[in-house]
């Protein structure tokens, strides 16, 4: 072999080992970008995960106000329509005194 020929597949293999380093090199970045795409669709999974159960825990409080509200009501008309009923009692009693 002459010595440009021995120059000239130096030269080769030092370029193809530059190639291989570079393309390792470029894998990992490749990979790194790969991860950092992942991981920021997996926060906005994440974030649409909490704002979906604030949202279904803001429907569940204004459901249990409304329920309390309601039962409340209940009660109150309950109340109300037994002193009717004591009223209504008193009275009758009253009038049968009375005679």
């Amino acid at each position: 072999m002459t010595k440009t020929i021995k120059i000239i597949l130096t030269v080769l293999i030092a370029v193809i080992i530059w190639l291989i380093a570079y393309g390792v090199a470029i894998q990992d970045k490749v990979r790194a970008w790969n991860d950092l795409i992942e991981s920021q669709a997996r926060i906005q999974e994440l974030e649409q995960i909490i704002a979906d159960a604030q949202f279904s825990y803001s429907i569940a409080e204004t459901s249990k106000n409304e329920c309390i509200e309601s039962w409340n009501a209940q009660k109150q008309k309950a109340h109300d329509d037994a002193e009717k009923a004591r009223l209504e009692i008193k009275e009758i009693q009253g009038f049968l005194m009375s005679r």
